[in-house]
């Protein structure tokens, strides 16, 4: 039996500079730029959710205080023709729709103006994400607006 020589192995010298560190650093950049990016889209769909249902909650109240507040008793007299709104029964009504949504008078108001009912809802969103980068709480308000109408 013969016997095969070893392989030897050369080993190559390591290079001197620091080629392929910046490769280090862009995956580190890109890395943080897609946390921030993430977290202001995150907060811009919390923003947009959280607008829509106050925007909501706050036409459905102001629509349904505007059907439920009409003065019977003024209808009934002017045999349908004149439609007035009772203030009392008609803020009541929005404020049971409000609490009925988990919204407080603190956030909540209702003014009845005539013939108008307008609901008004203010909400702050915390940018729990964003606040390592300074974002500020986000303070926004919305309106609902009824007039109660006859139907044709």
């Amino acid at each position: 039996m013969t016997r095969q020589p070893e392989k030897t192995y050369q080993h190559l010298p390591l290079p001197e500079d620091d080629s392929g560190f910046i490769g280090l650093w862009f995956v580190g950049l890109w890395s943080i730029l897609l946390f921030a990016l993430s977290g202001i889209l995150w907060m811009h769909w919390q923003t947009l959710n959280q607008y829509t249902e106050a925007t909501a909650v706050a036409d459905t109240a102001a629509i349904t205080a505007a059907a439920g507040g009409i003065d019977i008793d003024e209808y009934r007299t002017s045999r349908g023709e004149n439609i007035v709104l009772d203030s009392s029964l008609t803020e009541e009504i929005a404020h049971q729709v409000l609490q009925a949504h988990g919204r407080g008078p603190d956030t909540t108001q209702v003014t009845v103006e005539g013939q108008t009912v307008t609901v008004m809802i203010s909400d702050t969103i915390d940018p729990l994400l964003l606040q390592v980068l300074g974002v500020s709480p986000i303070i926004f308000e919305v309106r609902g607006t009824a007039v109660p109408m006859q139907s044709e």
